[in-house]
């Protein structure tokens, strides 16, 4: 409590007028406590630093090892490095703390900090948020694009073989993808989302081949309401439903998934059975909003639909949704 209330009064613009100050606020702020929620709430003090200095300050952090209570640093250090690794300067150039974000992602989070698992899935789950959110003002930057797909999938694999809890690998898929859909939001900017939409596509491949229930379940619960469409195309969405189709039919007829089993203590929510009723509503928001011009289109809509409708996976909405298909 006494470091806090240090760090409380000691206001940033007295230790930032020269190099003599700045080291004492780097030995007072970021190196003496020991406590994480001290740390925590000095992190808004970093905003005012220079660009390389905020990019050391985390670094140091990162590299601590003596800490206690680190899942609170951790959140909010997450999310502070998420949101400025998406930043743009006014000349174009990006923040130095991309450079430490990338290391961080393709490292895995090997850093002293991050040594628990805990500690290390909160740190990337605040990470993709603060990632978003920052990128949500930064859609005219293509220059960003790469890198947000590239630290989503790679976090994804990592949180999904080290999943603790729920809302972890199935928390990546919504953060990522849930601001993409807001068309009141964006208005006529909608074809700038489409690269972001793009590079995200391969995260959404990998999640219908290896996603758990709770993955995949989220992915679909975006997808059935139609929200995206205009940013994907027939022919793609319905081969990400053919990739989950195939997945759950073959796993059933082998025995290896129970369509409706849902297994609490791992914290997954929904059955597969669920999962195919959402990849059938998907599909019929394709028929809603007329996107399915023509006869192949349709044709490949009523096969898939007919799949899920079709033992062992017996979908009620493929079935409803083949009826209004072939009545139109």
């Amino acid at each position: 409590m006494i470091q806090l209330v240090c760090t409380v009064i000691v206001r940033p613009f007295h230790w930032l007028r020269d190099k003599k100050r700045r080291d004492l606020q780097d030995r007072l702020v970021w190196s003496v406590p020991k406590h994480a929620s001290v740390l925590a709430w000095s992190l808004s003090r970093a905003q005012h630093l220079p660009d390389a200095d905020k990019t050391r300050v985390f670094r140091l952090l990162l590299n601590r090892g003596d800490l206690t209570d680190t899942q609170q640093l951790a959140d909010s250090l997450g999310r502070t490095i998420g949101g400025i690794s998406m930043w743009v300067f006014n000349d174009g150039k990006r923040s130095s703390v991309a450079e430490l974000a990338r290391e961080i992602v393709d490292a895995q989070g090997r850093f002293p900090l991050l040594s628990n698992i805990k500690v290390r899935n909160e740190f990337f789950r605040s990470f993709i948020f603060g990632m978003k959110e920052q990128a949500k003002h930064g859609i005219s930057h293509p220059e960003l694009v790469s890198d947000y797909a590239d630290w989503a999938f790679k976090i994804w694999q990592l949180l999904r073989l080290n999943r603790r809890k729920r809302n972890e690998s199935e928390g990546v898929v919504l953060l990522t993808m849930h601001w993409l859909g807001k068309r009141d939001e964006f208005g006529g900017n909608r074809d700038l989302l489409r690269p972001w939409w793009k590079t995200l596509v391969p995260l959404f491949d990998v999640v219908a081949r290896e996603g758990g229930t709770s993955d995949c379940f989220t992915l679909l619960f975006q997808l059935h309401s139609g929200e995206y469409n205009d940013l994907t195309s027939p022919e793609e969405l319905m081969r990400l439903i053919e990739i989950l189709s195939r997945r759950i039919s073959e796993g059933a007829m082998s025995g290896t998934m129970n369509l409706d089993e849902v297994t609490r203590e791992n914290e997954d929510y929904h059955s597969w059975r669920e999962c195919a009723e959402y990849a059938a509503t998907t599909i019929d928001s394709l028929r809603c909003d007329g996107s399915l011009r023509t006869e192949l289109q349709r044709e490949t809509a009523h096969r898939l639909l007919s799949q899920l409708a079709a033992e062992p996976i017996r979908s009620s909405k493929a079935t409803e949704a083949i009826h209004r298909l072939q009545s139109e």
